[in-house]
């Protein structure tokens, strides 16, 4: 089976549907690759380890159309 990255999968989805939520989780976050994922619509990129209640609120805004809230939301997190 072909070794596939986030932002593989984040193109397939889009490409496949572009309304299509994608948020990437990664072990191995570089400012390089976070700008890569939000030019290519991402949701969000979240570096590990994440406190789960974070990954919670983005889920939960993401659901109900909120995504500039959830992504104001991300930015905020990672310059407190």
């Amino acid at each position: 089976m072909e070794v596939i990255d986030g932002i593989q999968i984040l193109e397939t989805a889009k490409q496949k549907n572009p309304k299509t939520e994608v948020i990437i989780i990664s072990g191995f976050a570089t400012s390089e690759a976070t700008k890569e994922a939000l030019k290519k619509k991402t949701l969000d990129f979240i570096a590990k380890p994440f406190c789960l209640e974070d990954l919670c609120n983005i889920i939960h805004y993401a659901g109900n159309g909120k995504n500039k809230t959830a992504k104001r939301y991300l930015k905020s997190l990672a310059w407190s």
